[in-house]
């Protein structure tokens, strides 16, 4: 058991002898961030218009308007499935979200049939776009899930004249591997501040970290702590999830009525979690009612490969006394 903070922005991995690298990522591309691959599979292509959900990062939002001319949005349903009014037609692009990692069991069947190219965005099921045949361009973020500076993945390949790596700052990995994680936190947030859609390669201590680690281990284990939550919170949770998972997901998603009121009083006991999108104001008035409940009162639960069963334990724990 990990003593203080659960959760939040990750240390510094640590090299390991197994399995490394995974054989897979000679097959990708690792580029600055999401945005940058996004950028790099949209711009100056040629197509007709571009589909995405208004539940989403607004920051890829506005990047994406930015280098497309034609932008719809559509919206999500119970299901975390996308409600489409119109078809997608040959010419345009939909870019499908596997939210929290956990619906790709229902979304891959449903974007199979789709005419448009496909953009698959992972960012929450690192593991299913490293081992899940592809389905047209599949991505993901790497600092959703390691312990790097910067980074994302896409498959397959993409050739481009991309920018040398831009080297960012580390401190934050270090401090919080320390367990200083107050001290780690400022610099980790201008580091954030620091990614952008630039058309740039993932920076070298980001693609060395990801070649010295066994993949494999850390998607087991958080499977193993995704079902350990899920045992705990089913019979409550008002979000559609399934125990039987064919990767590891994002988090252990809890859709509870009182989640905002729970997300501050667990922040209050150091366990730490992001709220998801969007963060501004005339975006949140465009979103359904399940999407905005979803914003509101989400607890996205962590089961990073940081933790194991006792970290899980601590989290029920005092989650139920707090209910």
């Amino acid at each position: 058991m990990i003593e203080g903070a659960i959760g939040g922005y990750f240390g510094l991995e640590h090299p390991q002898d197994q399995n490394c690298p995974h054989p897979r990522l000679n097959e990708s591309t690792l580029l600055h961030s999401g945005r940058s691959i996004l950028k790099s599979l949209l711009m100056d292509k040629g197509y007709e218009r571009v589909y995405l959900p208004y539940f989403f990062c607004d920051y890829v939002q506005e990047s994406v308007e930015t280098y497309c001319k034609k932008v719809s949005y559509y919206h999500i349903n119970e299901d975390l499935l996308p409600i489409l009014d119109v078809t997608p037609k040959k010419n345009d692009v939909l870019i499908a979200v596997n939210f929290y990692g956990v619906i790709g069991r229902k979304l891959r069947p449903f974007l199979e049939k789709s005419e448009a190219k496909v953009i698959y965005d992972c960012t929450h099921s690192f593991f299913e776009c490293l081992e899940a045949p592809e389905l047209g361009s599949s991505f993901s973020s790497l600092r959703k899930f390691f312990g790097v500076p910067d980074g994302a993945i896409v498959f397959p390949k993409i050739e481009d004249n991309f920018l040398e790596p831009q080297e960012l700052k580390a401190e934050h990995l270090y401090l919080r591997d320390q367990g200083k994680t107050q001290e780690g936190f400022k610099v980790y947030q201008d580091n954030e501040l620091l990614i952008d859609d630039s058309l740039r390669l993932a920076s070298k201590v980001t693609r060395d970290i990801i070649n010295q680690l066994d993949i494999q281990a850390i998607g087991q284990r958080r499977l193993k702590n995704y079902i350990k939550l899920h045992d705990a919170f089913k019979s409550i949770n008002n979000l559609k999830v399934d125990a039987a998972m064919d990767f590891a997901p994002y988090c252990y998603p809890l859709l509870l009525k009182e989640g905002r009121q729970l997300r501050a009083s667990l922040y209050d006991k150091s366990i730490y979690f992001p709220k998801l999108w969007p963060f501004k104001e005339e975006l949140l008035k465009k979103l359904n009612p399940f999407e905005a409940g979803l914003c509101e009162n989400l607890l996205a639960l962590p089961i990073d490969h940081r933790y194991n069963n006792d970290d899980m334990d601590k989290i029920i724990k005092t989650l139920r006394e707090l209910l």
